[in-house]
């Protein structure tokens, strides 16, 4: 099989030998986060998250194409050259045809009126539209990349009547009276004219190429009108009666054979695929002088670029801007970044909210939105680049996928790899393969030192130096011989540490297993026990292998396994505390030994893609699965997607357990979390010891879908079947009829044994609040950092009066709102604002949530954070989240409630959220406590 190396020019070259978060460049900042695809053969896609010098934080994507693989880049410009087309549509256009679009970006710059571009077009060899003397990037047949002037020239001769070469100014562009335009079929219906023009009509026997001649017969002559009809296979010349050229054309005739012949610099005439740009800001390998002279090339916005490197590479690059992810690059900082990424030519392309980047990951079976757009929504635009395959789909493996995708991993660490096959055209083309079945070594194209890390089998293990390393995957004992790369991102610092769960009841004798979720700029880490150092019950006591054989540490109700897990003893009832450290980091699990749930899949470890298998219907197609990153309060999930097109229900999916789980007779129910499109039937599947199978359907339990995403299904297990040993067969079965696509993510399977669930909250269990403030811990919108901390668990206060920094925060994460977002963004507030209600304070303002009390002489918005909030003022807020026409109020002190609260408090009335005093009394300018706020919060859900 054909091997590729693709290198990230300086770039890569840094990342190999220097730890990730002290890398820097002028154009993209310190790197902090990075991924990186094989998308098609001789394609690389990779994201970069950075941090400018200013602290601010950058988005952008990069394509790296060979041109001698598998992939062509292909021009699309929607129906007709006049008028723009959303990306996805264009590339929805190409899939229709049979054309897999690996990835898209945006094109040339165009009037927003017209839609038409500025520049070149070339599409199939075919003259689209001409360059107006702007520079172009160009692909031949076998894909080489050019990027210059086209210069092209056009003239028409009327050869019936050996006429003169007369000059075309423009083809396919919007006619004004400053010209001599053709414009073709493909540029609208009609000429668009807006004067009174000569407008001659000429059958064509040909195509307008870049360069050569075209013959065509004049079909019909009109004079003295406009915005004439274009009819198909025809092009028309439009000349305002007041250009000065107007008389030269006037003694065409009806019948007369012309001809129209095109001349381009030389090199262009091979060129079958172009789009315009802008600036050439990268000319052997320095940034022209005195390019940047308009203020929007000195700001930062979004901006899409394309260079090429000195071995023919062509990199494609987008960075998002002004957006609160993302700041965007001034056009100096675009030329240094291209620099960097190792291009010697670069051509900018249209920015600003033009700039869109779609992408089909090689596990997945077609193109989505990648970037975020600073108009808030995709822009519609004149043209675009797509990259698409030159093969066609045959499902016949021929290259492997690595899973997971880019890891970062710990030092010290081990991750295993899986893979997808792929066919030529790099589309899914059979199950994921296990990792018994794969090998990987150290890519023989990079040089490594010794102690990078080691790799056995399909796993690579850490070693001290971080960077990023490539490696080869190669199948062993399979029915192909298939080849992949990986990459894998080493780093030796945290910024974040978690374990789940917190807190676990376990059965005596059961393992409890520790998920240790290691983060770095919010990104997951791969860990293994060996990176960290453990205690149990506040010390690090080896434990004795001849006493304990597989113990790490020993105390009276189990003991931390050598993997880090928590085995309890057969008889054991109690608690034990587990610590779990890294550096400055700590996290502390507390387990308490007795009756409770038992965990069948947390999706925390990659090897847990081998315990499940899915089966699909007949009208199901385009599926795939694999580990995603993300859960529900974890750090791994199982994703799942589907396309599915039927008259009637059926069976569309069942995601199996490979080996299935034992249930106890105990077992009160079968529980999960699911993220995505719940709709349909939903059930899981049991066997008793007979074989016999029984079909439990889910309800949803709980729903925190706005605030994480994420639903709980709950499957009762009948009290009849309860009469042996069950086996869980199937996770989830989905029924459904009618047609789409789903794509779901399903988390922390467990059987449940009817046990109270034990929150860390204490002191409420007798507080009439007690039940709703759980629920709120639960849904995360109460958080540990809410509480006091006691030695018997965090008591949250809920009597005291809520101030209005609480008040934005519980508000914020009740809605769901990301208030990491506003970390550093947002409005100036007063120096003594609680540091952890900063975000949350400007999140409520940035959403029209809450409101200050003015700005002072410096621009500091006064919102006095600590001052208690009244009843009546939270309702205000919370009644402008309601949709209803609100209550008639009959409180006792209705006069009380000022004339601005009334609407709100009304409104909260009518959802049943506030139900008043038993005294019939409202209170509205009481200060409301922080019970009675998460009661109302917890009944609206």
């Amino acid at each position: 099989m054909k091997k590729y190396r693709f290198t990230l020019g300086a770039l890569t070259a840094a990342l190999m030998c220097c730890p990730l978060n002290a890398l820097s460049y002028s154009g993209l900042g310190e790197i902090v986060s990075q991924k990186r695809d094989t998308i098609g053969d001789g394609l690389t896609y990779t994201e970069y998250k950075s941090i400018d010098q200013s602290g601010l934080s950058q988005n952008s994507y990069i394509f790296e194409y060979d041109p001698a693989g598998g992939v062509l880049p292909l021009i699309s410009y929607g129906s007709t050259v006049y008028g723009k087309d959303r990306l996805g549509s264009m590339v929805s256009s190409a899939w229709s045809d049979q054309r897999p679009v690996f990835g898209a970006l945006n094109g040339d710059f165009y009037s927003m009126t017209t839609g038409v571009p500025l520049g070149v077009m070339i599409e199939d060899g075919r003259l689209i539209s001409t360059d107006d003397s702007k520079y172009a990037l160009g692909f031949t047949a076998d894909g080489r990349a050019v990027v210059g002037k086209p210069s092209v020239y056009m003239t028409l001769t009327d050869i019936t009547r050996n006429g003169a070469a007369l000059e075309i100014d423009q083809l396919n562009k919007f006619p004004t009276i400053w010209g001599v335009y053709m414009v073709t079929d493909e540029f609208a219906s009609t000429t668009l004219s807006a004067s009174e023009s000569l407008e001659i009509v000429i059958e064509l026997e040909g195509d307008i190429k870049v360069s050569g001649s075209v013959t065509g017969k004049v079909r019909e002559v009109i004079t003295d009108d406009c915005n004439t009809a274009i009819p198909e296979g025809c092009a028309v010349i439009s000349i305002a009666n007041t250009y000065e050229d107007y008389p030269l054309f006037t003694d065409i005739r009806v019948g007369d054979y012309v001809k129209i012949d095109t001349v381009c610099e030389p090199g262009w005439e091979q060129v079958v695929t172009a789009v315009g740009g802008g600036d050439l800001i990268l000319s052997e390998g320095v940034m022209p002088e005195g390019i940047v002279d308009e203020a929007h090339e000195k700001v930062s916005n979004p901006r899409t670029a394309a260079g090429i490197r000195a071995d023919g590479t062509v990199v494609f690059f987008a960075v998002d801007g002004r957006t609160e992810s993302s700041r965007g690059l001034t056009l100096t900082e675009l030329a240094a970044a291209m620099s960097e990424l190792g291009c010697i030519t670069a051509l900018n392309l249209d920015g600003g909210g033009s700039t869109t980047v779609m992408v089909k990951g090689s596990t997945a079976t077609e193109c989505v939105y990648m970037n975020v757009p600073s108009d808030g929504s995709y822009r519609s635009l004149s043209n675009a680049l797509l990259l698409v395959s030159r093969e066609t789909s045959d499902g016949v493996p021929a290259a492997l996928s690595a899973l997971p995708n880019t890891p970062y991993v710990l030092r010290g660490s081990t991750v295993g790899f899986s893979a997808l096959p792929l066919d030529r055209a790099y589309m899914p083309a059979g199950e994921v393969i296990g990792m018994d079945k794969l090998r990987l070594s150290f890519d023989p194209e990079e040089s490594y030192a010794e102690n990078v890390g080691s790799v056995s089998g399909a796993f690579f293990t850490a070693g001290l130096i971080p960077g990023e390393y490539r490696l080869k995957l190669a199948t062993v004992d399979y029915p192909y011989e298939l080849e992949g790369s990986a990459s894998v991102v080493v780093v030796d610092k945290i910024d974040g540490l978690t374990v789940e769960p917190s807190y676990a009841k376990a059965a005596p004798g059961s393992l409890v297993t520790l998920n240790v979720n290691a983060s770095v700029m919010g990104r997951n880490i791969i860990s293994s026990t060996e990176s960290f150092y453990y205690t149990l019950n506040g010390k690090h006591i080896p434990a004795n292998q001849d006493d304990y054989p597989g113990a790490m540490l020993v105390c009276d109700v189990g003991y931390v396994t050598l993997d880090g897990n928590f085995q309890t003893f057969g008889n054991a009832e109690g608690e034990a505390e587990i610590g779990v450290w890294f550096d400055d980091f700590v996290c502390f699990v507390r387990v308490s030994v007795g009756l409770g749930s038992e965990n069948v899949a947390d999706f925390e470890d990659a090897a847990q893609i081998g315990e499940v298998a899915v089966s699909v219907g007949g009208s199901v197609s385009d599926v795939y699965f694999a580990l995603a990153e993300g859960g529900y309060k974890s750090g791994g999930s199982l994703e799942l997607g589907y396309t599915f097109a039927n008259n009637a229900v059926e069976r569309l999916i069942d995601v199996k357990l490979q080996e299935g789980y034992p249930i106890s007779p105990d077992a009160v129910s079968i529980k999960l979390w699911i993220g995505g499109d719940v709709s349909g039937s939903m059930s899981a599947l049991i066997s008793d010891e007979n074989g016999k199978q029984y079909e439990l359907p889910y309800t949803v339990t709980k729903d925190y879908s706005r605030q994480l995403g994420w639903r709980e299904l709950t499957a009762v297990i009948p009290d009849s079947l309860k009469n042996g040993t069950l086996t869980l067969k199937n996770l989830l079965s989905v029924n459904d009829l009618g047609r789409g696509t789903r794509r779901i993510t399903i988390d922390n399977v467990t059987i449940y044994y009817g046990e109270p669930e034990i929150s860390p909250l204490v002191g409420i269990d007798e507080h009439w609040s007690g039940e709703y403030l759980k629920r709120l811990y639960d849904m995360e919108v109460i958080t540990d950092s809410d509480c006091v901390s006691r030695e018997d668990g965090l008591y949250y206060a809920p009597d005291a009066a809520l101030n209005r920094g609480e008040f934005a925060k519980l508000l914020t994460r009740w809605l769901g709102i990301n208030a990491a977002n506003f970390e550093k963004l947002g409005v100036e507030l007063e120096a003594d604002t609680p540091a952890d209600k900063l975000a949350y304070i400007r999140a409520a303002i940035a959403h029209g949530l809450m409101n200050g009390y003015g700005v002072d002489e410096n621009g500091v918005t006064i919102f006095r954070a600590d001052a208690a909030i009244t009843r009546q003022e939270a309702f205000k807020v919370i009644g402008l989240l309601l949709d209803n026409d609100g209550a008639l109020l009959k409180f006792a002190d209705n006069a009380a409630i000022a004339d601005w609260a009334y609407d709100g408090i009304a409104k909260c009335v009518a959802s049943g959220a506030v139900r008043g005093y038993e005294d019939n009394t409202i209170r509205p300018q009481a200060t409301i406590s922080r019970a009675e706020m998460a009661a109302i919060l917890a009944r609206l859900g």
